[in-house]
């Protein structure tokens, strides 16, 4: 779990998880920002046994959580690994569910994540069709046939898995920072054998949208357009990428012609540091093949 400066969601999370039927072996709660939060005293530490990393610094939400699964990997010897978010609300069978169908190696498993203020589905899980286009379901699963329903990729907000399953993929990318990691980390997995699966009945509540200044702030549209250039150019290389850089760009230009200039300039640095990436990327990739066929 992750805080940066967001006490009071990272508490509430905490208490979601303390007031479980079933409680964790080991939380590790990575603190991004300035000041630990006081989860580690009182009353939550009587029942969760809590251990807080303090990065130093903001290592962006792929960096800090490769700092606590690394933990987990190497300092203790649990084999189920969860990541979840701090803006999240774990329902009180959540951990009882997971002790009882443990994720097998190479699966990584999602909840049905709700909106904590709609009450409609967040998501189920996502796809990405033969030209790169993404989409994330928003489906109840209760009628759903099967356990499992395999998908593309599922958010990061919650994800289980096997500790093998997180040997064997590697970190999330960590210039990602933030937005789309988690599907680049699927796309791994995916390449490696493994699956996606979204759990039909498993839940999470989250409140969406709590970090960088909400969905429409100039700092989160800076990283999705950047994160998704580089996604859709080095790791996917879809058909459909000419298709999002124009969008994109008429974006960036209608937000200019619109007064919004901040959103303009910050879809168009977005860009520029997306395509500069995945050209730095190709350059690797190019230079590591010459030096394999020397």
């Amino acid at each position: 779990m992750l805080d940066l400066d967001q006490h009071d969601l990272t508490l509430r999370c905490l208490r979601s998880l303390a007031a479980g039927a079933s409680l964790p072996d080991t939380v590790v709660l990575v603190e991004n920002g300035q000041h630990i939060p006081c989860a580690s005293t009182g009353t939550l530490a009587s029942s969760l046994p809590i251990v807080v990393l303090s990065a130093g610094q903001n290592l962006g939400c792929a960096g800090g959580r490769n700092l606590g699964l690394n933990y987990l990997a190497r300092n203790t010897t649990l084999t189920t690994f969860v990541v979840l978010d701090n803006d999240a609300v774990a329902t009180p069978d959540l951990i009882e569910r997971l002790l009882a169908a443990p994720p097998q190696p190479l699966d990584v498993v999602a909840p049905v994540i709700f909106d904590a203020v709609s009450g409609c589905v967040w998501s189920s899980g996502g796809s990405i069709d033969g030209t790169g286009e993404l989409l994330q379901f928003d489906n109840d699963l209760s009628d759903y046939p099967d356990a499992y329903r395999e998908v593309n990729w599922a958010p990061g907000a919650c994800l289980v898995m096997h500790k093998d399953t997180w040997l064997t993929v590697g970190e999330f990318d960590s210039w990602m920072i933030f937005l789309y990691e988690d599907i680049e980390w699927c796309h791994r997995l995916r390449a490696a054998g493994g699956r996606v699966l979204v759990a039909r009945d498993l839940r999470i509540d989250h409140m969406a949208n709590q970090s960088l200044g909400g969905r429409l702030s100039p700092a989160r549209l800076r990283l999705g357009v950047r994160n998704e250039t580089v996604l859709r150019i080095s790791v996917l290389g879809r058909s459909g990428t000419v298709r999002f850089l124009g969008r994109e760009s008429l974006s960036a230009l209608r937000d200019l012609a619109g007064r919004r200039s901040r959103l303009s300039g910050a879809r168009a640095r977005g860009l520029a540091e997306g395509l500069a990436e995945a050209r730095r990327r190709g350059s690797v990739h190019q230079s590591g093949r010459g030096n394999v066929a020397s």
